[in-house]
């Protein structure tokens, strides 16, 4: 709640394509997860993806929208991922690309984080990635399929929230 609201107020400025680079990617995920026994858990990754796309359609209004050609390939690795998932029904490989892509698709927020540290609220990256080791507890069948894409995010959250508090301090001196 705390990061919608600094959005309204002007405070945190989402990358649009990073969050829809987040949304596309955690539909198949949840999907994924669903059918390969993750349980209970999935709960936290259908809320999680419902949050994703709030906060892109946010970012259609109040985000930062300078989009390079780099985000243009993240974005049609996302769509690329999502097609061969639906066509080629290969678990694996999908839940490798969804890693691989929403690692790359963070990084135009790392490129923004790193120019303007401020613009980014850190409180919500600490809270996900907190979410989401917790949601590990709930998995009912342990695999690379149902904890993959969890602990990658877990790492890329927490990443980011070391980074900007780096950014910070520098800037400050």
């Amino acid at each position: 709640m705390h990061y919608y609201w600094s959005i309204f107020k002007g405070y945190t400025k989402p990358h649009i394509y990073t969050w829809l680079i987040f949304s596309l990617l955690l539909t198949p995920s949840y999907f994924i997860q669903v059918a390969n026994g993750w349980g209970f858990g999935t709960y936290v990754l259908f809320v999680e993806l419902i949050g994703c796309f709030s906060t892109f359609l946010l970012a259609l209004k109040y985000g930062e929208k300078q989009i390079t050609f780099s985000d243009k390939v993240f974005l049609s690795g996302a769509i690329a991922t999502i097609i061969a998932w639906l066509i080629f029904k290969a678990p694996y490989v999908s839940t490798s690309l969804i890693i691989i892509i929403d690692f790359l698709a963070l990084l135009p927020t790392y490129r923004k984080s790193y120019m303007k540290p401020y613009e980014e609220t850190i409180v919500m990256y600490f809270v996900s990635g907190c979410i989401f080791l917790s949601s590990l507890l709930a998995i009912e069948y342990y695999s690379f399929l149902t904890t993959g894409h969890q602990i990658a995010i877990i790492l890329f959250d927490w990443g980011l929230v070391i980074f900007i508090l780096m950014r910070r301090k520098i800037l400050t001196k």
